[in-house]
């Protein structure tokens, strides 16, 4: 930035704000306005060098003569459009080869393998992870069965890494809980599918058949832990 002339507050020059701004000139247009200190930036609203994203007409408007000359002889600057979504996104249209999927995977995979990397990516994601209501009661109903919740990220079966709710490890007999907002149908067999591979039998338990009748539900899931 240039000429910068003065500095005021916020609130003097009307801004709700209380950071300090400055005057200054746009090397482009030369129009002169307020700009945040710790901010201060070359684009302007004035002239073309300023301009980010698609050219409308509102916006054409606000643009200068000598700029609006510029356009006209010139044309719309490749630089209008710098947003990256749809077709200005760099890997629209793209797809990936059959090698870089499979490259990416096994990157992937040998992220998660590392111990390190695993707990780094724990602590960030289930701090935020609580354990609910019924979970709770459910967790309290087996507490004489050896059943174990692990579903704050304590315990992860294969790849892609599944964390179940609760685990009955000397029967390798997994229960989970499913929410019927956050989950579909076909979850189920994925689930049970996924930890069958590792040799652990899984029981699921609905939130609706739960809260329509508790008593049975922990019933049936004693029976499968047996």
């Amino acid at each position: 930035m240039s000429m910068e002339k003065l500095i005021k507050r916020g609130k003097e020059i009307g801004i709700k704000d209380n950071h300090k701004y400055a005057m200054v000139e746009c090397p482009e247009c030369h129009n002169e306005r307020w700009v945040r200190v710790d901010r201060q930036s070359p684009k302007c609203f004035s002239c073309s060098r300023g301009f980010m994203g698609i050219m409308t007409d509102e916006r054409r408007n606000n643009i200068g003569k000598a700029q609006k000359k510029r356009i006209e002889r010139d044309g719309i600057p490749s630089y209008f459009s710098r947003s990256k979504v749809g077709s200005n996104n760099p890997m629209f249209g793209k797809q990936q080869t059959i090698m870089s999927i499979e490259k990416n995977r096994q990157s992937n995979k040998d992220n998660w393998l590392n111990p390190d990397f695993q707990d780094r990516w724990v602590k960030s994601l289930y701090p935020y992870i609580k354990q609910n209501r019924p979970e709770k009661e459910l967790e309290t109903a087996l507490s004489d069965c050896d059943v174990e919740f692990v579903g704050d990220g304590s315990f992860w079966i294969g790849y892609p890494p599944r964390n179940p709710d609760f685990i009955h490890r000397n029967n390798r007999k997994i229960v989970e809980f499913f929410g019927n907002y956050w989950h579909k149908s076909g979850d189920e067999l994925d689930r049970i599918g996924h930890y069958g591979k590792y040799g652990w039998d899984c029981f699921v338990v609905w939130e609706s058949d739960y809260i329509a009748d508790k008593e049975l539900m922990i019933a049936k899931v004693k029976e499968f832990i047996k």
